[in-house]
C-alpha cells in the first residue's frame, strides 16, 4: 500500500472516526513499525509493545 493511501486511511479515521479505515491503517503500518523497532535493537514482545504504544498515541491524539 502506498504512503498516500495510508495517509488517507488515517485522515478518514481522524476526521470521521472511521474505524474500518483505522483497522486498515494499522494493518498496513504495523509490520513496518516493528522492523524499525528491530533496527533500534528492540526485540520480541518489546518491539510489539513499542509499536502498540506508538499506535495508541496516534489514536488518542490523531492531530499530533
Amino acid at each position: 500500500m502506498a504512503n498516500d493511501e495510508k495517509e488517507e486511511l488515517f485522515r478518514r479515521f481522524r476526521e470521521r472516526g472511521d474505524l474500518t479505515a483505522l483497522s486498515q491503517f494499522l494493518d498496513a503500518v504495523s509490520p513496518s513499525l516493528e522492523r524499525v523497532a528491530h533496527r533500534f535493537g528492540v526485540r520480541g514482545a518489546d518491539a510489539e509493545d513499542l509499536v502498540q504504544a506508538a499506535l495508541i498515541v496516534a489514536i488518542e491524539e490523531p492531530g499530533r
